[in-house]
């Protein structure tokens, strides 16, 4: 149901404000549509991961027991805490780049891939970017919340190792318990 929600309620801000760009003409190079529709769209993305988190924490809160490695209230506020991190990895990111920091840029890198969602949510945002240039473009890249960044070819890949090894740490972790 709350799916619906958010989804009806994307649209409808999505068609007002495509509406409200009808009679705007922007500068040369910008293109109000693609900005309009890549930056609500980032935004989209950021408020799906975020709700995730959230409801994520909130929905375990009951539901888990004491045989766990972290209490239930624990258990939230350290995903709370990754999900954070990946995201001031990203922001750290864009102002390495800007700066031309490569200590910045690389923390950034190297984080973004400790912490795979944030390299997955760059790599979203590079995508939906790709067929704009000039300063449209570059607004973009900066993203909302975060840069656009291309993953590149190993990223699927160390996305499912990293999630087959956290399986694996659970399991041997749940193992050692008595439930």
């Amino acid at each position: 149901m709350l799916t619906l929600v958010f989804l009806g309620l994307y649209g409808f801000g999505a068609y007002k404000l495509f509406q409200s760009t009808e009679g705007i003409e922007p500068p040369a190079g910008i293109s109000a549509d693609k900005l309009v529709g890549a930056t609500l769209f980032g935004l989209s993305m950021f408020a799906t991961l975020f709700l995730g988190t959230v409801l994520s924490v909130f929905t375990t809160l009951g539901a888990i027991r004491g045989s766990v490695v972290l209490s239930a209230t624990a258990n939230g506020i350290a995903v709370f805490m990754l999900f954070g991190a990946g995201l001031v990895a990203g922001l750290l990111g864009q102002i390495g780049e800007a700066l031309d920091s490569h200590t910045l840029h690389t923390i950034a890198r190297v984080t973004s891939w400790a912490i795979p969602f944030e390299a997955l949510y760059q790599d979203a945002l590079n995508r939906i970017t790709l067929d704009t240039t000039g300063f449209t473009e570059w607004a973009l890249q900066l993203g909302p919340f975060g840069g656009a960044e291309l993953g590149g070819t190993w990223l699927p890949l160390w996305t499912v190792a990293y999630l087959a090894g956290v399986l694996g740490l659970a399991v041997w972790a749940f193992a050692r318990r008595d439930l």
